[in-house]
């Protein structure tokens, strides 16, 4: 059972996993939309252009300048630093750092245009600044401090640059208030914003998590549930179920092997059933080897005995590996001192049989499969039987 210290372990992984996994969507996210917002902002920025040629054309060339020459490329060179700082770390802030930069930086110009005016309603230009904190913290979407950073430096300039301008532009302090309360709000949209989207996505990024994990363990359990513990192969349920598919397939050529191993209940009786248990290792490990087509199914069928399903066969295929499965364990040497025969080595019986009729199942192919078995004792053990004559 995991421990509350543990669970608040794993939720805090989680944690600092999804908050990068939640900048890597922002990224994405604004990669498109930040572009779009941004275009159309610097289209509507350069607009105002015309509004200073009618009421300010004694600025017209340094607006042309800053607007055209200094604030366009600045905004569209954001675009290749952008591109370079997500392809060297998707989860970047690098390029929301310079934006923010950027943003500061476009300020200082606008005051530069300012102190160039002697109009008497430039505190109407404020009104820029204002516009320009809004989109920052409204439109492009990124971590909330640099939200802030962005709001407390424009304002700063702005007030430092609305006293540096060569006349106090009437209704100056009102313009000022206006953009502090413009900045406050959308800054507060801002939080509002970021909280929701971080905390949207996380808690979606959770829930996939933990689905994920329940998944990963559901097929954990049903592995185990199909393993055999022992031998660490496919179990008998396994096999049944495999067997059943086949006849849902109807496939026309399959085979079937049934092993025992031979005196196995002397082995255990002499040796101790932790030898045993190694021996059953060793050999299951060594027919694991022996299959060349991994496609064919070996299964701890109970105790002592083995069987393996093969699909898209020949008998002379299957009877060369029924030996080769007898040989490689006759040559593990693992030493029998209670056989009831001449020989002094672990041995396996092997039976099988093929699927000879249309209308015949696993079951019929492994009844006779099973009887070939009996056969191989019958016979001395330590050989391979095959029963490919048809059930009555």
């Amino acid at each position: 059972m995991r421990s509350p210290t543990g669970e608040n372990q794993l939720v805090s992984n989680l944690t600092k996993i999804s908050e990068r996994q939640f900048r890597e969507y922002e990224n994405n996210y604004n990669k498109k939309m930040n572009s779009v917002g941004l275009l159309t902002g610097l289209f509507l920025f350069n607009m105002y252009f015309i509004a200073d040629v009618i009421y300010v054309p004694e600025i017209i060339e340094i607006s042309f300048l800053v607007r055209a020459g200094l604030v366009t490329p600045i905004m569209l060179s954001y675009f290749i630093f952008r591109n370079w700082a997500l392809e060297s770390d998707p989860a970047s802030i690098n390029h929301e750092i310079a934006y923010t930069v950027g943003g500061i930086i476009i300020t200082i110009l606008y005051f530069i245009v300012f102190s160039s005016i002697s109009f008497a309603s430039t505190s109407l230009y404020l009104m820029h600044v204002a516009a320009m904190i809004t989109y920052m913290n409204t439109v492009h979407r990124k971590p909330f401090f640099l939200h802030a950073v962005g709001t407390v430096g424009c304002l700063m300039v702005a007030c430092i640059g609305m006293y540096q301008l060569p006349i106090t532009p009437p209704g100056g302090e009102t313009a000022l208030i206006s953009l502090l309360t413009i900045s406050l709000i959308s800054l507060f949209a801002a939080y509002r914003i970021n909280q929701a989207v971080r905390r949207d996505f996380i808690t979606t990024w959770r829930e996939r998590s933990m689905r994920a994990e329940l998944l990963r363990i559901n097929l954990e359990l049903q592995h185990t549930s199909n393993t055999d513990e022992l031998t660490r192969i496919p179990n008998r349920r396994a096999f049944d179920r495999t067997a059943s598919a086949v006849d849902q397939r109807k496939l026309d050529n399959f085979a079937i092997i049934f092993i025992d191993v031979d005196y196995f209940k002397n082995f255990n009786d002499s040796l101790g059933h932790t030898v045993g248990d190694d021996c059953l290792k060793q050999i299951a490990i060594c027919m694991q080897a022996a299959l060349e087509n991994t496609e064919h199914m070996l299964a701890r069928y109970g105790g002592e005995e083995f069987a393996i399903l093969l699909e898209d066969c020949v008998p002379d295929d299957v009877q060369a590996l029924a030996e080769r499965l007898r040989r490689c364990v006759y040559d593990l040497n693992i030493k029998h001192p209670a056989r009831q025969d001449n020989l002094k080595n672990v041995t396996i019986s092997v039976g099988w049989s093929m699927k000879l009729a249309q209308t015949e199942t696993t079951v019929d192919v492994m009844m006779r499969a099973d009887d070939a078995l009996y056969d191989a004792k019958d016979r001395g053990r330590n050989c391979s039987v095959s029963h490919l004559k048809r059930l009555a």
